[in-house]
């Protein structure tokens, strides 16, 4: 059978790829996703959000800019800041996998710092770009990755892109940095992870450069693991290609596709996941793709045990030069990722090992 990624393998060590990140990356590692971030915020001024199921971007961006009208913007800001504390959280095994790609460039819309935190600790330097004025000071290099980070980053509030007064002046206050996005969506193949469309900033651009570009677009992997058959329609009008995963957990099933991508291209990667659980909706199936077979989900738990005592050797490091208060966080956070790692191995027994 055609490997149906083989386009794409050949095209990322040449530098060809790049990657869209969206907020579903950040939820998969325990992170609140925008909706529940912003019910939170609508219920405290009793704003009518709709369900998850009925709430649009713009009703998200309406509770926004509602709470920043009654309560301003610092009181959203530290409640944004408190609620994407990330000191607590690693990054998933998807955000892992990511690293270890070759692709040098990632677009996010993302405000927190896990990705940051990937990369550094599969030992990859990564220039953070929140605007126009960083982009001359980008770098090119094997083990170099440039973020961009298109709606701002919790350290520093000012850069942040939130409510509908925000959005309104996106173009203006980064024209660079939409430009730059353009242009690798008009010369790149794009990998969609994490991202459900509904951001309005990044939504915009894209539509603009699909209307210049037609089919001649450059492709895009969008990974996704519900999706309707009309959804996967739109997606393809789009050129993009919808990879449907399966299996009980996300970030897992995204990594064992990452790794699996990873394994002839990245001297960065670990050993390849065989039998990902992985099938892509391109123009001739549009299929949805069964359960993850045993093989792959064994793989997908012995990758997220490496990835854990990496990280534990990291905070392990990282204790020895703290001072007090940050090694009294420190100590807490080693022993819940002890505490997780206790119960992957448990359940690395259990699955015959």
């Amino acid at each position: 059978m055609p490997d149906p990624y083989s386009d794409l393998k050949q095209r990322l060590p040449r530098g060809e790829v790049c990657a869209f990140v969206g907020a579903g990356l950040a939820a998969a590692a325990g992170l609140p996703d925008w909706h529940d971030l912003m019910a939170e915020l609508a219920a405290s001024i009793a704003f009518d959000l709709p369900p998850r199921r009925w709430a649009t971007a713009e009703a998200l961006l309406d509770a926004a800019q509602a709470y920043v009208n009654q309560r301003g913007l610092n009181d959203l800001i530290r409640f944004l800041r408190d609620r994407l504390a990330t000191w607590q959280t690693p990054p998933s095994s998807a955000h892992l996998a990511l690293a270890r790609l070759p692709v040098t460039t990632i677009f996010t819309t993302v405000y927190d710092d896990l990705l940051e935190k990937a990369y550094r600790q599969v030992g990859k330097q990564v220039d953070v770009v929140v605007r126009d004025s960083t982009i001359p000071y980008l770098r090119r290099g094997p083990n170099v990755v440039n973020l961009i980070k298109l709606n701002g980053d919790l350290a520093q509030p000012d850069t942040l892109v939130v409510t509908r007064e925000h959005y309104e002046r996106f173009r203006l206050t980064r024209p660079q940095m939409v430009k730059l996005l353009e242009t690798e969506l008009g010369r790149s193949d794009m990998l969609y992870l994490g991202w459900n469309q509904a951001d309005p900033a990044f939504a915009f651009v894209f539509g603009e450069v699909l209307g210049r570009f037609g089919a001649d677009m450059r492709p895009g992997y969008a990974a996704l693991f519900e999706v309707t058959p009309t959804q996967v329609d739109e997606w393809r009008r789009k050129n993009i290609r919808p990879v449907v995963l399966s299996g009980d957990t996300p970030a897992d099933a995204l990594a064992a596709w990452l790794t699996e991508l990873a394994e002839k291209t990245s001297p960065l990667g670990p050993e390849p996941l065989q039998g990902a659980a992985v099938a892509a909706a391109g123009p001739s199936s549009g299929g949805i793709p069964t359960t993850a077979p045993p093989a792959a989900e064994r793989a997908a738990l012995e990758a997220r045990l490496r990835d854990l005592r990496a990280y534990l050797n990291g905070l392990e490091t990282a204790r020895i030069t703290a001072g007090p208060i940050e090694q009294v966080k420190i100590d807490l956070e080693i022993e819940k990722t002890r505490q997780r790692l206790r119960d992957l191995e448990a359940e690395l027994d259990a699955a015959g090992g």
